[in-house]
């Protein structure tokens, strides 16, 4: 609405200014008889331009794939913004308009009936802002299993766009359609259990009681930390408890990146080995979580061992993740150690334009 009065000032503006120069022209007419009709012209040549400017509306436009049988896909900034699933029923296209992206609230809510509703309430909006006056559709897809919005390169590669939780205390509200959406208040609506109880919930056959104990433990904080390494330590090969135990780990870094520091003092290099090994796994749902925990660090233990991992010549994959965490971490080390790293990095050099980025600033 504001932006439709913004346009109905200016072309009225528009309009008057053109007349009050076609009146000039005509007061003068005495001189030469076609001023009117060149004040009119110079006014359009000058004004109509700016008018074009300040009036034009761009948007970026979005598909999301992989929705599941959702039966509502509602996006929202302060206001609504236009979406629909599409027929297949298994994407969603919406387009947010430039105006909106002031919003601190843009949010995407998947709702199914007699199931729960997943709220992904951290879109980044750099995202959109980077697609807005494109033309190009820009194509998301919804991971279920991680909750979270995400975007492939040609390449493969996984970038995050939005998380079901990114800060602590989230309240749970309702939407306009009135449908219930939960988000980590869920979980801390209840008082906290006994550890062992929460983590025997992470092997659970039931989706959503692991879901919930992922919740339950990210919002342990420190305190946290040291038992959940040893789980894992002692429970190396069990699947559920890793990718449990690392979910909560890299939303705990989400909610407070100053725990980076607890978990340097926590962590052993064979526990950075291990996370390692997820962040390599062919399973997007452990891989994931893993390198966006490790790459949220500032851990001088890691870059020595991912500066290790490199040597080993990975496959491309597992080479562009390790660069990846390596660059966020970069910064912790001393010089002689930066320099180990930079050796280690440079054989991956041309491989794309993000793995060269990720170098460059390895390099810096």
């Amino acid at each position: 609405m504001q932006l439709l009065s913004a346009q109905v000032v200016i072309a009225i503006s528009f309009v008057g200014i053109c007349a009050l120069l076609f009146a000039i022209g005509s007061a003068v007419q005495v001189i030469r008889s076609d001023y009117a009709a060149y004040g009119a012209i110079a006014g359009f040549i000058i004004i109509y331009p700016l008018f074009l400017y300040l009036t034009k509306v761009e948007f970026a436009d979005v598909r999301i794939s992989k929705v599941g049988e959702a039966d509502v896909v509602v996006g929202s900034a302060d206001g609504q913004f236009f979406g629909a699933l599409e027929k297949d029923r298994d994407s969603y296209r919406f387009i947010a308009f430039d105006y909106q992206m002031n919003s601190s609230k843009f949010e995407v809510i998947f709702a199914k009936k007699g199931t729960d509703r997943v709220r992904i309430q951290c879109i980044d909006i750099k995202k959109l802002k980077s697609i807005v006056g494109t033309r190009v559709q820009d194509a998301w897809e919804y991971d279920s299993s991680a909750r979270e919005i995400v975007k492939y390169d040609n390449r493969g590669s996984r970038e995050v766009i939005g998380k079901e939780t990114c800060r602590a205390n989230a309240p749970a509200i309702a939407s306009s359609s009135g449908l219930e959406l939960i988000g980590s208040a869920f979980a801390q609506s209840a008082p906290q259990r006994p550890l062992p109880a929460i983590v025997a919930d992470l092997q659970s056959d039931v989706t959503e009681v692991r879901r919930s104990a992922r919740v339950e433990l990210s919002n342990l904080g420190e305190s946290g930390i040291a038992p959940l390494l040893a789980e894992l330590r002692n429970n190396s090969d069990n699947y559920r408890l890793q990718i449990g135990i690392v979910i909560a780990f890299s939303s705990m870094l989400d909610q407070t990146p100053s725990l980076s520091d607890a978990f340097a003092r926590a962590m052993t290099p064979d526990d950075i080995r291990l996370f390692l090994k997820m962040a390599a796994s062919e399973d997007r749902a452990l891989r994931v979580p893993a390198v966006e925990f490790l790459a949220a660090q500032f851990n001088p233990a890691i870059v020595a061992e991912v500066t290790s991992a490199l040597k080993n010549a990975p496959d491309p994959k597992v080479a562009y993740n390790l660069l990846y965490i390596l660059s966020e971490n970069i910064e912790s080390v001393r010089a002689d150690q930066k320099q180990k790293a930079i050796e280690a990095a440079t054989p991956f050099k041309s491989r794309g334009n993000q793995t060269d980025k990720f170098i460059r600033k390895i390099e810096q």
